[in-house]
């Protein structure tokens, strides 16, 4: 009975070994997929993890690029506002400037011809001035000014056509209108006498046109002896510079090589900076700058020979006391 119950305990040993290695088998299985699930879902949230990232970023950068532009865009308008603002304010302040500049002019030539109806009492006798009463003696401020309206048209040709002359004429005042003449010619012949001195101090082909010439020639007796051998040169539109159309005295200066008309005012301003321009050429020629240069090594040579007699004296100074002390 013993020996025959031995090899069935040996075949249930050999079914519970197998019994465990299939649970064994299970196990292994289980946990092998139990890992390689838990590993997939690790790498889905990762992934997920990082595009939400990527997303954000892009996000970010997107509203910095956006906040960048912006700015950007507030401070470019910021500087053309500014920019306008100071445009219009130059504008603003050159405008005042001319405007500024237009009423100084003004001013500065209702002095002139203030001056000019105050000092024709002073020069001219109180005896020709009959007939001018009536407030015709301030027609005189408006012979040269009219002189640009005058009519080129009419039987003579002549340009006695200014609307001065003409409102006196029309009232038939001959007393008056001889006077005015007489006034008139007075005037321009002491004007003359000035202008010769400022022609022959330097003025450089200056010429004078005094306006209507009259029909009894008396313009041309009352001409200066330094003027008589002159042609009478014709009147220029207007100033090279200041752009007017009336002066009593025109100066044709040379600028750049061109030859300019200028009135009498602009002209003196021009011989000025001419003579400014010919000096600062002649204080900067080479020629000038040589002799300084030569000036300079002559006050060199000076200076060094002083010290050379200065060490010689001190020399003998110095042997003549030795000779003493042996």
């Amino acid at each position: 009975m013993f020996r025959n119950n031995q090899p069935d305990q040996n075949n249930n040993e050999d079914e519970n070994n197998t019994n465990l290695n299939s649970n064994n088998n299970n196990r292994t299985t289980t946990t092998t997929t139990t890992t390689s699930s838990n590993i997939n879902s690790n790498n889905n949230n990762n992934n997920n993890n990082n595009i939400n990232n990527n997303n954000n970023n892009n996000n970010n950068n997107n509203n910095n690029n956006n906040n960048n532009n912006n700015n950007n865009n507030n401070n470019n308008n910021n500087n053309n506002n500014n920019n306008n603002n100071n445009n219009n304010n130059n504008n603003n302040n050159n405008n005042n400037n001319n405007n500024n500049n237009n009423n100084n002019r003004d001013f500065i030539i209702r002095t002139i011809m203030q001056d000019l109806r105050l000092g024709i009492r002073d020069i001219i006798h109180p005896s020709t001035l009959t007939g001018l009463l009536g407030g015709y003696i301030n027609a005189l401020a408006n012979l040269d000014q009219n002189q640009s309206s005058s009519s080129s048209s009419g039987a003579s040709g002549s340009r006695s056509g200014s609307s001065a002359l003409n409102s006196i004429n029309n009232n038939n005042y001959s007393p008056t209108t001889s006077s005015l003449n007489r006034v008139r010619n007075q005037y321009n012949q002491v004007v003359r006498d000035e202008e010769d001195d400022d022609y022959d101090n330097g003025a450089e082909d200056g010429f004078d046109y005094d306006g209507d010439d009259n029909e009894d020639g008396s313009d041309s007796a009352c001409e200066s002896k330094k003027k008589r051998g002159r042609p009478r040169k014709p009147t220029p539109e207007r100033c090279s510079n200041c752009k007017i159309t009336h002066s009593s005295y025109w100066r044709r200066i040379t600028v750049n090589g061109q030859k300019l008309d200028f009135c009498n005012a602009c002209g003196l301003h021009q011989m000025k900076r001419n003579n400014r321009i010919k000096e600062s050429k002649q204080r900067h020629s080479i020629q000038n700058i040589m002799n300084q240069n030569q000036e300079e090594e002559e006050e060199e040579r000076e200076e060094e020979e002083e010290e050379e007699e200065e060490e010689d004296e001190e020399f003998e100074t110095l042997e003549e006391e030795e000779e003493d002390d042996e």
